[in-house]
């Protein structure tokens, strides 16, 4: 009776990495491991066609490099319109921290203070 293994996909990565880089056959390393060697033929496989399907297209990247590009004028942008907010906040707290006109320095004030 044939009894089904379950690998993790960590697992599974490292084997097929560790066979297409080491000087050992494929062989030897699944029979070292307790793997089925076509289990691992079939992982290595997989392993490069994924890592190849991993790497951008020459589209993807122009496509990658112009919304890198719009990104970076979004956030220049958008840091401008920090500074400016930060100094019209600035303004704003020193004016509400000034000393409000005194009733003396106020024209209006004095001539009505000195009728009935």
């Amino acid at each position: 009776m044939r009894v089904e293994r379950r690998y993790s996909l960590t697992f599974k990565v490292a084997m097929a990495s560790l066979a297409l880089v080491s000087k050992l056959s494929a062989r030897s390393i699944a029979q070292e491991f307790g793997i089925p060697h076509e289990t691992l033929r079939r992982w290595c496989h997989q392993y490069q066609a994924q890592a190849l399907a991993a790497l951008p297209s020459e589209r993807q990247k122009q496509d990658l490099l112009a919304v890198t590009i719009h990104l970076q004028a979004d956030n220049d942008r958008l840091q401008e319109e920090v500074v400016i907010l930060k100094k019209a906040l600035n303004i704003l707290a020193h004016q509400d921290t000034a000393p409000p006109a005194s009733p003396s320095h106020n024209p209006a004030a004095q001539q009505t203070r000195g009728k009935p």
